[in-house]
């Protein structure tokens, strides 16, 4: 079961996918056709988490979940999701760059912002990157009322 779900979600490598007029499109943060497919590939991702045997299918299948949380718009989600990314003992920088900004928007979008800044002045260190120069953004923007 686990290597079914794996070869289905492989090619995705942790993006989310969308059919649109009959053709598969990869998902970007911002544009949002449809959220059906993504809740399907969330589903197959939380089912690959379940059944994996080894550090990187279960890295996939987190990445991946954070992702489609994410484009789903779906804040507790993308928040639990990206907070057991971050917990992995490997990760990328990219990736926890990536894990810090989801969360981040998430924690914003739940008017957590001392938990959002928090995670945007760690993004702040470094601004080489898209994340890390929104997060100097919002840094400085103080995210709302935030004392």
């Amino acid at each position: 079961m686990e290597d079914q779900i794996f070869r289905i979600l492989v090619p995705l490598k942790g993006r989310c996918l969308c059919y649109v007029h009959g053709r598969i499109q990869s998902h970007s943060g911002s544009k949002r056709q449809t959220d059906y497919p993504c809740k399907v590939q969330l589903a197959s991702y939380k089912m690959l988490k379940e059944k994996a045997t080894n550090v990187e299918r279960r890295q996939l299948a987190e990445t991946g979940i954070l992702r489609c949380a994410f484009l789903l718009r779906d804040d507790v989600e993308t928040i639990h999701a990206a907070t057991e990314v971050l917990a992995e003992a490997k990760l990328s920088p990219e990736l926890k760059n990536e894990a810090l900004y989801y969360r981040a928007k998430a924690y914003k979008n739940q008017k957590a912002d001392k938990k959002a800044l928090d995670d945007f002045r760690e993004l702040a260190k470094d601004t080489r990157n898209s994340y890390g120069a929104e997060a100097k953004y919002q840094k400085m923007l103080g995210i709302g009322t935030t004392k």
